[in-house]
């Protein structure tokens, strides 16, 4: 609507709105209108059963009562269908509209959140924010920006390496001009791929010189866009960089793949498909025979009977009520704030054996409050290490305190005051990778505690590189004072690999000797900093040749390893509220927990300790070298730094440790781990288990992505949420359990409905085979189609509203023997009307049988409680239409007395005695 009329008539803008939600509405209703008409004659099986009535109809002389019957069945059945497939698309249209990512985009030289961008537009893009659109870098200066950006492509690749693409020549100058061609020109919308003559009658209003430049500007673009190199595709995201883009296409290559995507087909369901079809073709088997059979004897009056039977015996709604459900789970858990993308992530739960969860942001609250900011400085050998006061874990330093191996010179955490440090305010200020988006500050928890720590600082910042996955440090240069300073911030154990000394109170140098003895005292989520000074000279060459502000940051300079240590900043983080009932939940019902986290070894034991469990630590590089053999560690200097503190640690702790077990822990800890090492280890993790894998950040998404369920937090990132399978919009780590507990109930339900229809749908086979056998009529065709209305429909349906689930056992001798009982009792009743009334009893007390398959139905009752009373609703109207003159005389049943009638329903008790005989050894 934007595009086709004038934004400054109003009236017109509310006509075309209202129109098109007419038109839209119309469409609607004709393709549902279309589909439920359409439905029954595209499965094989609805239409097999109408050609047989058909046969029925002309061969026997059958009623053609029959034939509208089934037809209406199995319009029943779409309409049904249609109905839930409705159901579904609204709750995905609203979760679409909930799920829509928001873009920064720059207007009037301020960032604004919108989820409406297109060509011409210009974004703002920085690490972990997905590209909504087809762009390219803009080449300016005015932004905290990079020449290039590293994006994931494995949306369109399927590589999960980055892909660094560089910044294109198009100005921001360029860009505003482009925006403002695109806004006058609201065709170009579409595509801007049109001829030069074209173009030139849209450029009337620009004088010679921009009409000159604008060609130049869109010849360049279409250049870019054959070039791919230059081009970030919407979809991708971003690993590596900030800087603005200019917006100037759809995002194609992503349509391309929707259009040929083709849906899902989960196990449970191909499972459910092919039972189904094991049924078709055996009752089908029987039926032909007895048909055959028939009239081979000459007996035309039970080949009716044969027909009916085909149509009631064979359970052709059966994958429909699956579906039901799934989605009736699916409803419920919406109420519980928990969105379900996928039915099939919902299937798969029910066998989840494993889950495993990334520490910050998702069993913490990433709520990161800086703690202490504190100094190393020089004491004898003899003082024990730890924070003046106290031990920096929290504890007394006299008492827990690690002792300094350093011959000569040992050390101790001094506290600053961030006010009193100039050096630490730069950090602070400086190398926070934050941006302020309608007047909130955005970014990382840590960055963002940093920044509005320090409202302002005397140092000015000349160059800044931003953080790298694989140095896992941030670096900026600054001047303080007239003079030049690079400094750093990143992980202890990466920034010390990189230090050669510290300074005394004194400002002397000292050389640090005992490198694993500070990272062993560092128990809180802890980032350390340090700095260099730079000569004049140096600055001026980078000034000199600087094209943006990284230019003038090289890798290689970390190489050198000759930077200070500044000293370090604690963070504090607090567990969520139910992290100990949901691993307790996990433990009694045999489901292991792994945690992945990039955090050091001792910050997560910090963290863990409230839980009270027991298992093994291990750093990611040996795990991946234990259970995968190849490993690429990055930084070999802190790896190796890193596992030598871990291994001192452990030693000395009596009830976690990095063990050597033949068996798999129910608890471990995997840390250290980067967004790489986390896939892998999901990756391998999954040949053995069905994962389900809980994360919020960027870094979690492949092994999110990776795992058979994938589930994200609401408070994670907007990509998080993207390719997870399901969503905790409260981000309650508790909703964990009520989402396992779903899946097994979803999984339960299945298996309970495949009794129930299995077992009274044999058992009518069985009475009518033995009652033509021995040329006998028990049930007439009518009274068979009457009996697959009412048991298979409804109760069917409501087992789906079953609460609990257990573990039964022998669910195929339950099914036989119920079956048995059900078919040769009515077969060895004489009555007609007997036969037929306690078939019916008997298959609605088999439907109580299963409202749960491992539990007594004196306990279980109450978690269907619909399902009980329709039972005993529908027992009662049937005695009431049994004695009803109109409907005895459809379906040729005589009247009985309430006596006779207690008395069938008590030959159908043994129905529910055989099913609690066996729930007794569940």
């Amino acid at each position: 609507v934007r595009e086709l009329t004038n934004k400054n008539c109003k009236f017109t803008n509310k006509f075309f709105k209202f129109s098109l939600k007419i038109l839209s509405l119309m469409k609607r209703s004709f393709n549902m209108i279309l589909e439920t008409a359409i439905r029954p004659f595209e499965d094989k099986l609805s239409v097999f059963l109408l050609l047989l009535q058909l046969v029925s109809v002309f061969m026997v002389d059958s009623s053609i009562f029959d034939f509208f019957m089934t037809l209406l069945l199995l319009y029943l059945n779409s309409c049904l269908e249609t109905l839930q497939n409705y159901r579904n698309d609204k709750e995905v249209n609203k979760f679409n509209n909930f799920m829509k990512i928001k873009t920064k985009k720059l207007d009037f030289n301020k960032l604004v959140l919108t989820d409406e961008i297109g060509i011409g537009d210009i974004i703002h893009l920085s690490i972990g924010d997905k590209i909504p659109s087809d762009c390219i870098l803009i080449d300016q200066s005015t932004f905290k920006t990079t020449r290039f950006l590293k994006v994931n492509e494995s949306i369109l690749t399927g590589e999960s390496i980055g892909v660094i693409k560089k910044r294109s020549k198009i100005t921001l100058e360029d860009a505003f001009l482009f925006y403002d061609f695109c806004c006058s020109n609201l065709e170009v919308k579409n595509s801007i791929f049109m001829a030069d003559i074209e173009l030139t009658k849209s450029l009337d209003k620009y004088d010679e010189r921009r009409r000159k430049r604008l060609v130049r500007i869109l010849r360049r673009i279409r250049r870019y866009k054959r070039q791919d190199r230059r081009v970030f595709y919407g979809g991708t995201f971003v690993l590596q960089g900030t800087s603005l883009a200019l917006v100037i296409d759809k995002s194609r290559e992503v349509l391309k793949i929707q259009t040929s995507l083709t849906n899902i087909t989960s196990d449970l369901t191909s499972e459910v498909k092919k039972m189904q079809n094991i049924l078709f073709s055996s009752i089908l088997s029987i039926c032909i025979a007895l048909f055959i059979y028939c009239m081979v004897l000459g007996n035309m009056s039970t080949l009716k009977i044969c027909t009916s039977l085909a149509v009631t015996a064979i359970p052709e709604g059966l994958e429909l009520v699956v579906r039901i459900n799934l989605s009736v789970i699916v409803f419920q858990l919406k109420k519980k704030m928990i969105f379900v993308k996928k039915l099939v992530s919902l299937e798969t739960l029910g066998s989840v054996d494993m889950i495993v969860l990334d520490k910050t942001g998702t069993i913490t609250t990433n709520e990161q409050i800086i703690d202490q900011i504190f100094e190393v400085v020089p004491v004898q050998t003899n003082c024990p290490a730890g924070v003046e006061g106290k031990d920096f874990g929290g504890e007394d330093s006299t008492s827990k305190g690690a002792e300094s191996k350093a011959q000569g010179i040992g050390f101790k955490f001094k506290p600053v005051h961030i006010k009193e440090n100039e050096m630490f305010q730069a950090v602070c200020r400086h190398l926070s990778e934050v941006i302020t988006v309608d007047g909130r500050t955005m970014g990382d928890p840590l960055d963002i505690s940093m920044f509005e720590a320090v409202p302002d600082c005397k140092s000015e910042l000349l160059f800044f590189k931003t953080f790298c996955c694989e140095s896992m440090v941030t670096r900026g240069i600054i001047e303080l004072e007239n003079k030049y300073y690079e400094i750093l911030k990143g992980a202890p154990e990466n920034v010390l690999a990189l230090c050669r000394s510290y300074d005394s109170e004194n400002k002397e140098s000292i050389k640090i000797e005992d490198k694993k003895n500070i990272l062993r005292n560092l128990k809180e989520r802890s980032i350390a900093c340090a700095y260099k000074k730079l000569s004049k000279r140096y600055i001026v060459e980078r000034v000199r040749n600087v094209t943006d502000m990284s230019s003038g940051l090289e890798d290689k300079q970390l190489k050198k390893r000759n930077y200070k240590l500044l000293g370090f900043i604690a963070f504090k983080d607090t567990l969520r509220k139910g992290v100990k009932e949901c691993f307790n939940w996990c433990k009694a019902n045999d489901i292991k927990v792994r945690i992945l986290t990039g955090d050091s070894m001792l910050t997560t034991m910090n963290i863990l300790n409230d839980i009270g469990v027991q298992g093994d630590f291990y750093s990611a590089k040996k795990y991946m070298e234990r259970n995968l053999g190849d490993v690429n560690p990055g930084n070999d200097s802190a790896v190796e730094l890193s596992n030598t503190v871990t291994s001192a640690t452990l030693s000395s702790n009596n009830c976690i440790g990095e063990g050597n077990r033949n068996n798999e822990q129910f608890f471990e800890v995997i840390y250290r781990a980067s967004p790489s090492n986390k896939h892998a280890i999901v990756k391998y993790l999954g040949r053995k288990n069905k994962i389900l894998m809980t994360g919020d950040g960027v870094n979690d998404l492949l092994a999110i992505k990776q795992a058979d369920v994938g589930v994200s937090l609401g408070e994670g990132s907007d990509l998080s949420k993207e390719v997870s399978d399901i969503i905790l919009t409260d981000s309650d780590i508790k909703n964990i359990l009520i989402l396992l507990s779903s899946g097994r109930v979803a999984l339960h339900n299945v298996k309970a409905l495949l009794k129930y229809l299995i077992s009274s749908n044999i058992g009518e086979v069985i009475a009518v085979l033995l009652a033509i056998l021995t040329n006998r009529e028990i049930l007439n065709s009518k009274q068979l189609l009457f009996i697959n209305l009412l048991t298979d429909g409804l109760p069917a349906t409501l087992m789906c509203m079953n609460k609990g689930y257990g573990r039964g056992r022998f669910l195929f001798l339950r099914t036989i023997l119920i079956a048995a009982y059900l078919g040769l009792t009515t077969y060895f009743i004489q009555s007609k009307t007997k036969s037929f009334l306690f078939i019916v009893i008997g298959e609605m007390l088999n439907s109580l049988n299963n409202i749960n398959l491992g539990i007594s139905l004196l306990i279980s009752c109450k978690q269907n409680l619909h399902l009980v009373l329709a039972v005993f609703i529908t027992i009662t109207l049937l005695f009431i239409m049994t004695n009803s003159n109109a409907i005895s005389w459809i379906l040729e049943v005589e009247k009985v007395t309430l006596r006779e009638f207690l008395s069938l329903a008590l030959l159908a008790f043994p129905i529910i005695l055989i099913d609690e005989v066996f729930k007794q050894f569940s």
